[in-house]
């Protein structure tokens, strides 16, 4: 982020403010909401805001000698060493982790804004849309409890943010955003970045019944000789062609796999153009992974006067498209799928 030029004439007066505009149809009513819960904190938001760029600035001026002399010390450190080559790797994984040192330095004071942002105001933006919990913390999104539904990849880590937990039209929503990296010889690769998303369904099942991305012959017959369930094989050929199903109960999942649901199926997956989707059913509720390529809940750039306005239609936005899920699956239904 180029932090070279700030607006230091913080949004103090309120005709300094714009007007929040209900442009779409999921932001009607909002208006009034940002008036009583979000325009009252930007006052305090904007000089925050303008002190963490200045915090950064600063860092930046002291941080910047030692990343312009760190070469030179390297190639120093080469030299009387008679350039050793066993001496190459460790410099430069210690100069890697030096700048990574200093670009956190840098952005410490960004960051710490940010996560005021998410951790104070979401939640009140998410308010408007009723009982919904936020939380933005890593540490508290417990990532084994959804390793039961089968479909979270195998990984040497993870890190997991945003954390979104409520209810609409009758259907318990909980999701957040993941990146699960494997470990490889040298460093990691991600096997997941996206949206898992676990809703609940009202079809009574016993069973497990997985959904998984076609992965071409062979890559199918890995995939059922590795599976614990068996194979279904249902009627939709262009279901069929996209995703794989497993189950414990060929009867049940056929059961839960009707025509009209996997032709609602297919919609989101065309909808978030998510080609790696995989779902699984399990304790009356569906855990659907949704890989995605950009990052979800982000606020604003923290270069700009902080309003809220941006933040609010984002966060709207972003739900929206989640509540779209539920509307297209039609989860809140009693009977069928």
């Amino acid at each position: 982020m180029d932090i070279g030029s700030i607006n230091e004439k913080p949004l103090i007066n309120n005709g300094d403010y714009q007007n929040f505009v209900e442009s779409e149809t999921f932001e009607k009513g909002f208006k009034e909401h940002y008036y009583e819960h979000l325009l009252p904190l930007v006052r305090s938001y904007e000089i925050d805001r303008i002190a963490a760029l200045k915090k950064s600035q600063s860092n930046k001026r002291k941080a910047i000698p030692f990343m312009i002399l760190m070469p030179f010390f390297s190639f120093f450190l080469i030299f009387i060493t008679e350039f050793n080559s066993n001496f190459f790797e460790p410099l430069i994984w210690a100069n890697i982790a030096a700048y990574s040192a200093l670009y956190a330095y840098i952005r410490r004071s960004l960051t710490q804004y940010s996560s005021s942002i998410k951790s104070q105001i979401f939640p009140l933006i998410l308010k408007f849309l009723g009982n919904f919990e936020y939380l933005s913390e890593n540490k508290k999104i417990k990532l084994d409890e959804y390793k039961k539904y089968n479909i979270i990849p195998h990984h040497s880590r993870s890190s997991c943010e945003d954390y979104i937990r409520g209810d609409y039209k009758s259907v318990n929503l909980e999701l957040f955003e993941a990146r699960l990296e494997r470990r490889k010889k040298r460093g990691y690769y991600t096997v997941f970045s996206g949206l898992i998303i676990k809703l609940s369904v009202n079809k009574t099942f016993k069973g497990q019944t997985l959904i998984k991305t076609d992965k071409g012959f062979v890559g199918n017959w890995f995939s059922q000789a590795f599976n614990e369930f068996p194979r279904v094989h249902l009627e939709d050929p262009e279901f069929e062609k996209i995703f794989e199903v497993f189950s414990e109960d060929q009867v049940e999942a056929r059961y839960l796999l009707t025509t009209s649901f996997m032709e609602r199926l297919l919609e989101v997956r065309k909808i978030f153009k998510s080609d790696k989707m995989q779902c699984s059913f399990l304790d009356q509720s569906l855990l659907m992974l949704l890989p995605i390529d950009k990052d979800m809940f982000e606020p604003g750039p923290i270069t700009e006067p902080e309003d809220f306005i941006d933040d609010s239609k984002n966060i709207l936005r972003e739900m929206n498209s989640i509540f779209n899920i539920c509307d297209t699956l039609k989860l809140d239904m009693n009977t069928g799928l």
